[in-house]
């Protein structure tokens, strides 16, 4: 096993409170100088197990200080509340996509939280 996918082993189980991963993965990605702004990203939601959970539960994470958004569902309808004026620009990371045909890979810029045990913070 190399050392960086070790590593990512050891974070995996930090970000899933002791849980040995089922699989792993080395990918090879040739980072691209030119990238498409896409937009920008109030929310995050993600699928994991972690702990002790055995299906899939969803974690939701707010950027921008303070967490200024929240979903919520009425009758059936997804609705992002603002729950306070956010400079956009300056405090949500930025969706973009390599400047290619048909880019296998999206990522996020200007992250200004962390990635800890806890998961995404901030």
């Amino acid at each position: 096993m190399s050392k960086r996918l070790k590593a990512a082993k050891d974070m995996y189980k930090k970000f899933h409170w002791g849980k040995e991963p089922t699989e792993a993965i080395e990918l090879n990605v040739n980072f691209p100088k030119e990238w498409v702004v896409l937009g920008y990203v109030p929310i995050i939601v993600y699928l994991a197990k972690k702990g002790g959970d055995k299906t899939y539960r969803p974690y939701i994470h707010s950027f921008g200080k303070g967490e200024p958004f929240e979903i919520k569902e009425e009758n059936g309808k997804i609705i992002l509340e603002v729950k306070r004026e956010v400079q956009i620009e300056k405090e949500l990371p930025i969706l973009a996509a390599p400047a290619k045909t048909k880019p296998k890979f999206l990522c996020l810029f200007n992250f200004q939280g962390k990635i800890t045990e806890r998961g995404i913070e901030g």
